[in-house]
């Protein structure tokens, strides 16, 4: 969603409050800063406004692309605007220090997430047979690997336990959820995904991490049935994935286990 989008999201979020006067552009600080709080139609788009030159250079200075700068420092302020409104949070004493120390906390938030996004590619790519190179399939087209490596080239296969696995937990997905985890993975912002979604960025973050608690939670009982060489592949999986450490993966798995072998013998006894 573009910018604009954002902010015609706030708009319309806030109909029926108050609005800010049209000589909103007057207000001092503090001023500006009780107007959000107080929630009134037009508060948070004075701050994005007022604020957004600020952030853009800041978006330069952390090395953020010019051609995403603006909507860089449009998240950025819808964001500190959020923030402020939130109920029970404390008033900044001065504006613009709040600001540059959100813009430092989203540079340093998307560099972690750029480290993460490229380790992830990185232990997920595969050795190409024969080249001694290693490719992230995923984001490869096959026609670009076919054109490099020559037309019998065939992309690796995931083992039979993975890809039952992946059916398996792709039937307990409703469409809706499906696009969800499709913006997850394309690392679109949660606030951009609340937007879209007509709910806030915290609604956001709590629906992706119940799907997602859910999904694995689910995938944790059914590695518990398999034999322990079909074990050893979705255990493999989920650590290369990250999806658990090492040995809050090994108590989960003994859990399931345990109520698997006990719903067998109660199985048997009945």
């Amino acid at each position: 969603m573009s910018g604009a989008g954002l902010v015609a999201h706030g708009s319309a979020g806030s109909a029926g409050r108050e609005a800010v006067g049209t000589g909103a552009g007057a207000l001092d600080e503090s001023a500006l800063v009780a107007a959000i709080r107080a929630e009134q139609r037009g508060a948070i788009e004075e701050l994005i406004r007022r604020y957004q030159h600020l952030v853009m250079s800041q978006g330069r200075r952390f090395g953020i692309a010019p051609a995403e700068r603006r909507a860089w420092a449009v998240e950025v302020l819808y964001e500190v605007g959020v923030a402020l409104g939130r109920r029970g949070s404390p008033a900044p004493r001065a504006l613009v220090p709040y600001i540059l120390e959100a813009c430092r906390r989203r540079a340093i938030t998307r560099k972690r997430r750029l480290a993460t996004r490229e380790r992830a590619e990185r232990d997920g790519a595969y050795t190409l047979e024969h080249t001694g190179e290693r490719a992230a399939i995923g984001v490869c087209s096959e026609h670009a690997v076919r054109s490099t490596y020559g037309p019998a080239w065939e992309p690796p296969t995931l083992p039979d336990t993975i890809e039952r696995l992946a059916a398996a937990l792709g039937r307990m997905l409703r469409p809706e959820e499906r696009q969800l985890f499709s913006w997850v993975g394309q690392h679109v912002p949660y606030a951009t995904i609340g937007a879209w979604l007509g709910i806030s960025r915290g609604a956001a973050i709590k629906r992706v991490a119940r799907l997602r608690a859910r999904l694995l939670d689910a995938a944790v009982a059914y590695a518990a049935t398999l034999a322990d060489d079909e074990l050893r592949a979705v255990v493999a999986f989920f650590t290369r994935t990250r999806a658990f450490d090492a040995s809050a993966l090994a108590a989960r798995l003994r859990t399931a286990r345990a109520r698997h072998h006990e719903g067998e013998r109660h199985d048997d006894s009945s």
